[in-house]
């Protein structure tokens, strides 16, 4: 059942409501212009702040990856270098453990620190070290940053 309206000359000059309300809304933001700058640019800047952060991050990522792969090939060159019966292993990759460290520390709040625990922690259970691979695999699950990297 379809409902059909008159259309007359006095519901033409009438105000349409949609209209109504906008000129409301106008008139408000005509009023107060100035707040209504300060607001805008206060979530412009603000918008502009989180862009800035997220290409800090990912420039920050980068450098950490090119970083960290310089150390996976130095860490690969040591564990042909020293195998698993040497029982001096974990004195004569101190060095590279340590690198290890300070890009976590540097990176902290990057993947590449992620990688970074989870490669020393593999470089451990590899060498049935299984208390620092365990305390390793802790850490990485522990500062992971997003869940996808908590469930590998």
């Amino acid at each position: 059942m379809s409902t059909t309206y008159e259309l007359d000359r006095k519901s033409l000059r009438r105000a349409d409501v949609f209209l109504k309300e906008a000129n409301k809304l106008v008139a408000i933001v005509r009023k107060n212009y100035k707040v209504f700058i300060l607001l805008s640019l206060i979530i412009l800047a603000a918008a502009g702040a989180v862009v800035a952060y997220r290409m800090w991050l990912q420039s920050q990522t980068a450098q950490g990856a090119s970083q960290l792969y310089g150390i996976e090939k130095k860490l690969a060159d040591a564990l042909r270098q020293y195998p698993k019966t040497d029982p001096q292993w974990q004195e004569k990759m101190r060095p590279i453990f340590e690198e290890i460290q300070g890009l976590i520390q540097k990176y902290r709040h990057t993947r590449v620190a992620f990688d970074a625990r989870i490669l020393m922690a593999d470089v451990y259970f590899d060498r049935n070290v299984y208390e620092g691979a365990a305390a390793n695999y802790h850490d990485a699950i522990s500062n992971a940053d997003t869940r996808y990297a908590k469930a590998l």
